[in-house]
């Protein structure tokens, strides 16, 4: 802001104004309300306000960029597989799921898009126990990988906030023996302090936050919809909840208060864009629990990318990525007209693919000029 030169007399005027003004700090008696203003009956105390639930989080604005930002950049997009739990002890299953997860990273190689693939702990102890070279294989393809901890999600007491801290770090320490940068992992949403266990663990950033993590705040804090969740599988409804509040990442460094921006926190937030194989089940349609990949799921993407994209923010790291549970395999001819449809907004340069970990390195890029 340019500063304001006044004149002598300029100035003169103003503290003649000041003093001949209204001081209501002076000890004056209070005059009351103005005239035709009654204060009407007493009506006793106020009622009590009830909590206010908690509000997406503001990321801090970059500088002063504001209005000089410009048009937004491009929307990173993604793509996250959970390698759920699966019959890994049947003699053959380990083996077909390898050649099916490689024909994956494939097609979607050769499309040029990046997935991030998060596996469980019982997969990753199969790699190691093969000495298999799966995920470096992913990884050459351009592919990312990760953790999906699937942990703290029904409270117990006989799982406490140790627990939950030294599970996660042995998932951190399971997939780093094999060589793997271990950036970040999902499936932690809690009633205990998530976000402290995934820092102690040593994880630099979570994805797939759920309405489940919102049990780690104080009760009064909660939405009251999910102020009483029994176990991540009942709340697991995406949140933030609006489309709109889930494109810029944002720091946290406690479960109490993670759904505020905290610039000094450990821990980035990747909040989630939307389901692929689950997009028509999300909003109450297809087949309850099926999640297969069908047309009607594409088309549905579709319309939350057109509203992430105009939902972006100048200025900022704006993120849309898409998530499939596998479980159940998905169909090549879908996945391809999925692919195909995405090449437009690639050619004219409104998204550009990118892995999770590559989403968090912008962002701390972005952070390193805007902070």
């Amino acid at each position: 802001m340019n500063p304001i030169r006044c004149s002598i007399a300029l100035v003169a005027s103003c503290l003649s104004l000041l003093a001949c003004g209204d001081d209501s700090s002076s000890g004056a008696p209070d005059a009351g309300p103005p005239p035709g203003d009654s204060a009407g009956p007493d009506l006793g105390p106020p009622s009590p306000v009830p909590p206010t639930p908690p509000t997406p989080p503001t990321p801090p604005a970059p500088g002063d960029a504001g209005a000089d930002a410009g048009p937004p950049g491009p929307l990173s997009i993604g793509l996250v597989v959970h390698l759920e739990a699966l019959p890994w002890h049947e003699p053959t299953f380990y083996d077909r799921f390898r050649e099916q997860l490689v024909a994956y990273g494939e097609q979607l190689q050769s499309a040029s898009a990046r997935a991030t693939f998060e596996a469980r702990f019982e997969l990753t102890s199969e790699v190691a126990v093969r000495s298999d070279t799966l995920y470096s294989e992913l990884e050459a393809m351009g592919h990312a990988v990760g953790v999906h901890a699937d942990l703290g999600g029904a409270p117990s007491p006989m799982y406490d906030q140790a627990r939950f801290a030294s599970d996660l770090l042995l998932r951190y320490g399971q997939l780093g023996a094999l060589g793997i940068d271990v950036r970040h992992v999902s499936g932690v949403c809690s009633h205990l302090d998530w976000v402290a266990a995934s820092i102690e663990a040593g994880f630099r950033f979570t994805s797939g936050t759920v309405a489940y993590c919102l049990m780690s705040l104080p009760e009064a804090e909660r939405p009251a919809s999910f102020r009483m969740c029994a176990s991540a599988a009942e709340c697991h409804e995406r949140w933030p909840e609006t489309l709109s509040d889930r494109l810029q990442p944002w720091r946290v460094e406690s479960g109490a208060d993670w759904t505020t921006d905290s610039p000094d926190g450990r821990l980035v937030v990747l909040p989630a864009g939307n389901g692929l194989p689950c997009a028509e089940e999300e909003r109450g349609g297809g087949i309850p629990d099926s999640c297969t990949l069908t047309p009607a799921d594409i088309d549905l993407y579709f319309a939350d990318l057109e509203t992430a994209l105009a939902s972006r923010a100048p200025g900022r790291v704006n993120v849309f990525y898409t998530s499939w549970s596998w479980g159940r395999p998905v169909d090549t001819m879908l996945l391809d007209q999925w692919l195909e449809r995405m090449q437009p907004y690639l050619d004219d340069g409104r998204v550009e693919w990118r892995t999770l970990p590559q989403m968090y390195d912008d962002y701390v890029a972005w952070e390193a000029m805007a902070r």
